[in-house]
């Protein structure tokens, strides 16, 4: 305040220092942000499916998650399903998924190929196509981004993915749109192999204001 040298004391954590202006005393404050870490699964280990409860709602709009280096024990696609209850989540499984997209792949010495990875009618959404089983250079990478899943309507997501196929020959990148045209409140969402199990890798969850 200009009346002499004062020490200020100490934020808790997490706090930064913030300014109020000319002439104001600085502050601690907490920052804002609009892209919030909700939820991380260090590792998949050894299941055939996860499921994450009570991971959207009405505080975020939109959602970030990122499947990070997973492994397979056998070759497998990875498909998941919404979840609906909140804390006490239950799978939406009625046959109304519908997965389109494209893929685009390209093995050593050839000039790549491009295909549309379909599933209409189903009660699992596709991400990732026959994957390779656990290889330690040649792990799977999903980005996904799930649009208002808490606004009970249909609920989509699109992502973006990078592995490889089953003989571990060829590279594999899809671009897939999928979810439910069902109105429903998802509250979470579960991640299965088709074949197996996992062996390895992360999920984490962002939520987008």
């Amino acid at each position: 305040d200009g009346s002499g040298e004062a020490r200020l004391a100490a934020g808790t954590s997490g706090q930064v220092l913030t300014t109020g202006g000319s002439g104001a005393n600085p502050t601690w404050g907490t920052v804002s942000s609009d892209f919030v870490l909700l939820h991380t699964t260090a590792s998949l280990a050894t299941a055939a499916e996860i499921a994450i409860d009570d991971v959207f709602s009405a505080t975020y709009q939109n959602y970030k998650i990122y499947l990070e280096n997973v492994g397979f024990s056998t070759d497998s696609e990875v498909q998941f399903r919404w979840r609906t209850g909140g804390a006490s989540g239950a799978d939406y499984s009625t046959s109304d998924y519908k997965t389109n997209g494209y893929r685009f792949e390209k093995a050593s010495g050839s000039t790549g190929a491009n295909n549309n990875p379909v599933n209409w009618g189903a009660t699992t959404g596709v991400l990732v196509e026959n994957s390779e089983a656990d290889n330690a250079n040649k792990k799977t990478n999903v980005e996904i981004t799930v649009f208002n899943p808490y606004g009970n309507h249909g609920t989509w997501l699109k992502s973006w993915c990078v592995y490889w196929d089953s003989s571990g020959t060829v590279l594999k990148c899809n671009l897939v749109g999928a979810g439910n045209d069902a109105a429903i409140i998802a509250t979470g969402i579960k991640f299965m192999t088709s074949a197996g199990t996992f062996d390895g890798g992360s999920v984490k969850i962002y939520g987008m204001k």
